[in-house]
């Protein structure tokens, strides 16, 4: 079974890149490696020709970031874009069956562009979405169209029994804590 784990691009839409990898998919990934699967952490938010956050430095400068929501707005809504490019590339590539993305409330449209991408190369990917915004809106996230399961809350030992459970190819779900579905 394949997995990759997602962190959805915010500061990129900006011309900018986060510089440390992300702990949420991280965690995910050595809670999967314990019983026994690997995943594959992609860290969209993350560009190697980009040193800094935003302003030219590694500090967070707020004030330049507000700046430039202009271009996230333009860049999330353009999917001729480069990023929503590459992740149509990581998708294609890994062919995963599972895809877990690590959602914060500004990364949520994001999040849901790349589970349409991962839905239009194959249907069958199942999508997982986990983090803080599908832990406080677990009902509203479970909604969008694109995807298949919430995490809910922290999320370590609940994705482990949801990856056994649809890798045994079970359909019982009403016993895992902590998912939406």
């Amino acid at each position: 079974m394949k997995i990759v784990l997602i962190n959805p691009p915010w500061y990129r839409l900006q011309n900018a890149s986060l510089s440390h990898y992300p702990p949420g998919p991280t965690y995910i990934a050595g809670a999967l490696e314990r019983i026994g699967y690997d995943s594959i952490v992609y860290n969209a938010d993350y560009d190697p020709k980009i040193k800094s956050v935003v302003g030219g430095t590694n500090i967070l400068n707020v004030n330049e970031l507000t700046k430039k929501y202009h271009l996230y707005i333009k860049n999330l809504y353009d999917f001729n874009h480069s990023i929503w490019q590459e992740m149509r590339k990581v998708i294609e590539y890994f062919k995963p069956d599972i895809l877990g993305v690590s959602v914060y409330t500004v990364t949520f449209k994001s999040a849901l562009n790349i589970a349409r991408i991962a839905k239009e190369i194959d249907k069958d990917i199942i999508t997982i979405f986990g983090g803080p915004h599908p832990s406080i809106d677990p009902e509203g996230t479970i909604k969008e169209e694109f995807v298949d399961f919430v995490v809910i809350g922290e999320g370590e030992i609940t994705i482990q029994k949801l990856i056994e459970t649809i890798d045994n190819n079970s359909k019982d779900f009403a016993n895992i804590k902590g998912i939406a579905h």
